[in-house]
C-alpha cells in the first residue's frame, strides 16, 4: 500500500509539472514568439520605408530635371552641348543616378546614358532601361504636368529604381515634349547601407537564392531561426506589375527565445521544488494518519479470516474512523455469529419442504456444469442424482438419451440470461415418451455464479389448458361471427322495407338469405362447440327458414328434404348452404307462378368414389328458353355457379326431368370427411 500511495503522490507531481510546463510554453512562449514578430515585423517596414524614402528623393530629382528649359531645348534639338555641360559622369554620381534617358513625345529614345558609377555590369543599363520603358507604357503616358511614375524594375543589369517625369519648360505651361526617365541600380551596399540608415542587420537575396523560405508572397512577413542567437525576417519588394523584384533579409538577436527558454525552466524548478515538498508532507501525514492504522486493520482482519477461533474480534484503539471501522467489524461479526445459527435451522426446513415437493432440483453455474441435483421418488426413466452431480449439461443427452441437445443450448441460453439480468426465465421441451409428455423448466439466479433449474411434468395441465382454450375460443368466433351477420341480416331487412320499389327489395332480400344461411352455419358450429357442421340439421332448418319466408304458411308448394348424416366443415358447408339458398329461392319465387302447386326436392346423397351430390329439383314450369344455365345473366345462378368452383364441384342442370316439367341442379364435389357419418 505504501509503494502504491508513494508511486500515486510521484506520478501526480510528474503529471502536474509536465501539464504546467505544456500550459507555460503554451502561454508564455507564445507571448515572446508573438513580441518578436511584432518587432521584426516592424523592422521589415522600416527597410521597405526607407527604400520608398530613396525611391521618393530619385522622383524629386527627376522632377527638378525634367521641369528645366535646357532640358526642354535638348528634347527637341538634341544639342550635344547640353550633354558635355550637363551630363557628366561627375554630375550624375553627385546626383546618385546610375542612368538617365530622354524619350521624345512618340516613345524614341532621344539620349541614354549609364554612368561610370553603375558599374562594368550595367553597361547597357540605359538601353535595358528604353525596352522596359517600351514594354510598360505607363512609364511614358503622362495626363497631366504633374503626373509622373516611380517605382522598382526588375532588370538582367539588377533592381533598379526608375522616376519618370514629363518634360515641360519650367512654366510648365507648354506641351511636353517627351518623358524624363532617372535610374538608380540598387546594389547591395546601396542595402547595407540602409541597414545602417535604420540601424538594422539588411542583406539583398535574389528571388531564386534557396535560404529563401516557402510560402513567402505578396506583403507576408515569413520569420525563422538563423543559426542559434539570430533570428531572421524575410520580404519582398514589388514591381511596376506587382511582382517580386527583390527578396530581403532582416537580422535580429534571438533574446526573445533566450529569455522564454530560462523563464520556463526557472519555473519548471520552482514547480517541482515546490511539489516535492508537498508531495513529502502529504506522504508524511498519509503514512501517520492512514497507512500505518490500515496496515493494522488489514493483519486483524487476516488474522480473524485464516483463525479457526469464532470468538476472536479487532483490538483497534482510537476514536478515528478506523477505530469506529474495527468496532462495526466487530459488531458484524457477531451478527454474524449469530445468524449461522438462524441459517442452520432455515436449511433444515427447506431441506424437509424440497423432500415434499414432486419438481425436479437442480443447481447449475455459469458454464453449464451440475453442482446438485434432487430427483423426487416415484418418477420413473430418470438417472440416478449421483451421475448427474458433476456432469455438464451439455453431456446431458449421453446419459438420457430422451432429451434433445437443440433443448440443451436452448437451457444454455436461459441461464446465461438469468445471471445477466437476475430475471428468472422458463422454457417448456417435450420428451419422446409413450405418450409423449411435456416439462416446464424454470430457472432462477443464485447469486451471480449459479442458477436453480426447477423442472416439473405439466402434461396434464397442458393438455387440459389448450382443450379448453381451443373450445372457448372456437365458440367465441362461431358467436362473433353469428351475432354479426344476424346484425348485417336485419340490416337488410330494414333496408328491404324502406325500399321503393319492388326489384330492390327483392335484391334486398335475396341478400338477408344468403346471410341468414351464413349465420344459421355458424349459429351449429356455436352449439356443437367443433369445427365440423351436421350438415342435415343444418339443412333442414335452412329450408324450413325459406320456405317460410318466401311462401308464408300456405301448403300449395311441398318442399322435401332427404339430406344424409354427413359432417362437412366450415369450408364446404358454407358454400353448400348457400347455393341451396339461391337455387331453393328461384324455385319458391319463379317456378310456380299465378299461384300455382308443386313439389320442391332438396337431397345430398354420397356417391361411389368418394364424392357427394347436392341436388335441388322441382316440377314447375321450368327454365324460360332464354335462359342459359352455364351462362346466366341472373346473380343468383352466377354465385352458384362460383360457390360450385370454390369446393371444386361440377355444376349439372337438368330441364323437365319429371313427366316435362320442371327444372333440376346437381352439384357434384369431392367429400372432404373422407366418408365419416354423424350418429343421430
Amino acid at each position: 500500500m505504501r509503494r502504491r500511495v508513494f508511486f500515486v503522490i510521484g506520478l501526480t507531481l510528474l503529471a502536474m509539472i509536465l501539464v504546467i510546463a505544456a500550459a507555460t510554453r503554451l502561454v508564455l512562449m507564445q507571448s515572446l514568439l508573438d513580441l518578436e514578430r511584432s518587432y521584426l515585423e516592424r523592422d521589415v517596414d522600416q527597410v521597405r520605408k526607407a527604400v520608398a524614402e530613396d525611391l521618393a528623393a530619385l522622383r524629386r530629382t527627376a522632377r527638378d530635371w525634367s521641369a528645366w528649359d535646357d532640358a526642354y531645348e535638348f528634347a527637341a534639338t538634341r544639342s550635344p552641348g547640353f550633354v558635355a555641360r550637363n551630363l557628366a559622369d561627375e554630375m550624375l554620381s553627385d546626383i546618385n543616378v546610375s542612368a538617365i534617358l530622354f524619350v521624345d513625345a512618340h516613345g524614341r529614345l532621344v539620349y541614354g546614358k549609364t554612368t561610370d558609377a553603375a558599374g562594368s555590369g550595367a553597361a547597357d543599363l540605359a538601353a535595358e532601361i528604353a525596352r522596359y520603358a517600351a514594354d510598360h507604357p505607363a512609364l511614358l503616358a503622362h495626363d497631366s504636368p504633374d503626373a509622373s511614375v516611380a517605382g522598382i524594375a526588375a532588370l538582367p543589369e539588377g533592381t533598379t529604381l526608375v522616376a519618370a517625369w514629363p518634360i515641360l519648360d519650367s512654366s510648365r505651361t507648354q506641351p511636353a515634349r517627351g518623358t524624363l526617365l532617372m535610374c538608380r541600380l540598387l546594389t547591395s551596399e546601396d542595402v547595407r547601407e540602409i541597414g545602417r540608415r535604420v540601424n538594422l542587420s539588411v542583406a539583398r537575396l535574389s528571388l531564386g537564392d534557396p535560404q529563401l523560405p516557402a510560402g513567402l508572397a505578396g506583403d507576408a512577413v515569413v520569420i525563422e531561426a538563423f543559426g542559434r542567437d539570430r533570428v531572421a525576417a524575410y520580404g519582398l519588394l514589388k514591381d511596376f506589375d506587382g511582382q517580386p523584384a527583390v527578396a530581403f533579409r532582416v537580422f535580429e538577436p534571438a533574446d526573445f527565445r533566450r529569455q522564454g527558454v530560462i523563464m520556463l525552466f526557472a519555473l519548471l524548478a520552482w514547480v517541482t521544488l515546490t511539489g516535492l515538498s508537498f508531495g513529502a508532507a502529504v506522504f508524511f501525514f498519509l503514512e501517520r494518519a492512514v497507512l500505518s492504522r490500515l496496515h493494522a486493520l488489514s493483519a486483524g482482519v487476516l488474522a480473524i479470516g485464516t483463525a479457526d477461533e469464532p470468538g476472536r474480534r479487532l483490538a483497534l484503539a482510537g476514536r478515528d474512523e478506523f477505530a469506529y471501522l474495527g468496532a462495526a467489524i466487530n459488531g458484524m461479526l457477531d451478527s454474524l455469529e449469530r445468524s449461522n445459527a438462524d441459517l442452520l435451522k432455515m436449511e433444515q426446513r427447506n431441506e424437509a419442504f424440497l423432500g415434499a415437493v414432486p419438481d425436479l432440483f437442480f443447481r447449475v453455474d455459469r458454464e453449464g456444469t451440475i453442482v446438485d441435483a434432487r430427483l423426487p421418488a416415484g418418477v420413473s426413466r430418470l438417472p440416478a442424482s449421483n451421475r448427474l452431480v458433476g456432469a455438464n449439461a451439455r453431456d446431458l443427452p449421453g446419459i438420457w438419451s430422451r432429451i434433445d441437445p437443440k433443448f440443451i443450448e436452448r437451457g444454455m441460453t436461459r441461464i446465461r440470461d438469468t445471471l445477466a439480468t437476475g430475471v428468472p426465465q422458463s422454457i417448456e421441451f417435450t420428451l419422446d415418451d409413450d405418450p409423449p409428455r411435456t416439462w416446464e423448466c424454470r430457472t432462477a439466479p443464485i447469486g451471480g455464479d449459479e442458477v436453480l433449474v426447477l423442472v416439473r411434468d405439466v402434461t396434464a395441465e397442458r393438455r387440459a389448458a389448450e382443450a379448453q382454450r381451443k373450445e372457448i375460443l372456437l365458440k367465441e368466433i362461431h358467436h362473433r361471427v353469428k351475432n354479426n351477420l344476424q346484425v348485417i341480416s336485419s340490416l337488410l331487412d330494414l333496408q328491404a322495407r324502406a325500399a321503393r320499389d319492388d326489384e330492390t327489395r327483392r335484391l334486398l332480400s335475396e341478400s338477408q338469405g344468403r346471410v341468414r344461411s351464413m349465420a344459421l352455419i355458424h349459429e351449429r358450429l356455436y352449439g356443437s362447440g367443433s369445427d365440423a357442421v351436421d350438415f342435415a340439421d343444418y339443412a333442414r332448418d335452412l329450408v324450413t327458414h325459406l320456405r317460410h319466408s318466401l311462401s308464408g304458411d300456405s301448403g300449395r308448394i311441398a318442399v322435401a328434404v332427404d339430406v344424409e348424416d354427413v359432417a362437412l366443415d366450415m369450408d364446404v358447408s358454407v358454400p353448400c348452404g348457400l347455393v341451396i339458398n339461391e337455387l331453393l329461392t328461384n324455385a319458391l319465387t319463379h317456378a310456380f307462378p299465378e299461384g300455382r302447386a308443386g313439389s320442391v326436392a332438396v337431397s345430398l346423397r354420397r356417391r361411389p368414389g368418394g364424392s357427394l351430390e347436392l341436388r335441388v329439383a322441382d316440377d314447375g314450369v321450368g327454365l324460360p328458353p332464354e335462359v342459359d344455365p352455364d351462362n346466366p345473366g341472373t346473380l343468383g345462378l352466377r354465385i352458384v355457379h362460383i360457390l360450385s368452383a370454390q369446393i371444386q364441384g361440377t355444376l349439372e342442370t337438368v330441364r323437365c326431368p319429371a313427366d316435362g316439367r320442371g327444372t333440376a341442379f346437381s352439384l357434384v364435389f369431392p367429400d372432404p370427411s373422407g366418408g365419416p357419418t354423424v350418429s343421430g
